[in-house]
């Protein structure tokens, strides 16, 4: 199941892309994204954010069903 799971240790908050193999986006996740990085940017303890992709791959990109529902 694709998700954005987040975390925070110490003073870092960190944000994981999780949908193997490749990480592609779906609408979902980058809405979940951006709520988790103001809620970051909000919390006065955390002096940094670390993104990252599940496995070995960071993003491949968006989910191509996300594109041509927009077109």
């Amino acid at each position: 199941m694709a998700q954005v799971i987040s975390r925070i240790s110490g003073n870092i908050g960190v944000i994981k892309f999780s949908n193997p193999p490749f990480n592609l986006l779906s609408k979902e996740m980058l809405e979940h994204f951006v709520q988790l990085l103001n809620d970051f940017y909000s919390n006065k303890a955390i002096s940094a954010i670390v993104i990252k992709g599940e496995g070995n791959v960071f993003v491949a990109g968006v989910d191509i069903k996300l594109i041509r529902s927009m077109a």
